[in-house]
């Protein structure tokens, strides 16, 4: 609310959990970094992983 009063958007970032985003989004955070380089780099990783092992 303060954010909004004065013209202002309020953001977060870092954080991956989908109900603790929607959460923040709710209250009125417009500005949504849903995680970070790490995580992202992490993810594709795991996935890759997978597909590979897949191949067995």
């Amino acid at each position: 609310d303060a954010c909004r009063a004065h013209g202002k958007f309020a953001g977060i970032g870092g954080i991956a959990d989908r109900e603790l985003l929607r959460h923040y989004i709710e209250m009125g955070v417009r500005l949504v970094l849903p995680g970070s380089d790490l995580s992202f780099m992490a993810s594709a990783a795991a996935e890759c992983a997978a597909a590979m092992r897949a191949f067995r």
